[in-house]
């Protein structure tokens, strides 16, 4: 089994890409393979119909398809902004859309955050379900949020044992509903 795993955030020393690599080593532990890229990676213009034909399409949009394309499932660990998306996440969300066939469609999505707020993201995930629900994704029900992440870590480590113990328990949860 093979999951991409992208960090929605494109800001060096992102809380988010911290949960996410911490998660990559976890997901290794247990013998799941990853296939990560940083989110500047698929860095896209603003979704623009003119620009919307396969012979147009963006260079980032069609690397981030053919890693999709190549891997079973996605963990996506975004931000929230304001209580939702960040502009950038939707953005992304919104031109995968567009292709054909639907990338999203029967896609198994894991959602994550890390937020220095005491809700750790999660009204931003739940904004998030909504457009990737509405392509067709399988969000998987439960969700990862790390409240208070600036103090959360320590040498890329979370400090607090049952949180680390419940975010092994999502990913293995994760990987058993792919297995399934």
């Amino acid at each position: 089994m093979k999951i991409f795993c992208v960090a929605g955030s494109l800001r060096q020393g992102s809380l988010n890409q911290t949960l996410l690599n911490y998660a990559v080593q976890a997901l290794n532990d247990i013998g799941v393979d990853v296939v990560t890229a940083p989110f500047k990676d698929f860095d896209l213009p603003l979704y623009n119909g003119d620009l919307d034909t396969e012979k147009t399409h963006p260079e980032n949009l069609l690397k981030f398809k053919n890693l999709m394309a190549d891997t079973q499932a996605s963990i996506i660990v975004s931000p929230e902004y304001n209580h939702s998306i960040p502009g950038p996440v939707k953005n992304l969300v919104d031109w995968v859309s567009r292709l054909r066939p639907m990338p999203w469609k029967n896609r198994e999505v894991l959602l994550m955050s890390a937020s220095p707020s005491m809700s750790g993201g999660r009204m931003g995930l739940w904004q998030l379900r909504i457009p990737l629900t509405a392509c067709g994704a399988f969000v998987f029900p439960e969700m990862f949020c790390l409240p208070k992440a600036h103090e959360a870590f320590e040498g890329g480590r979370l400090k607090d044992a049952k949180t680390a113990e419940i975010l092994h328990a999502t990913l293995k949860n994760f990987v058993q509903h792919l297995q399934s």
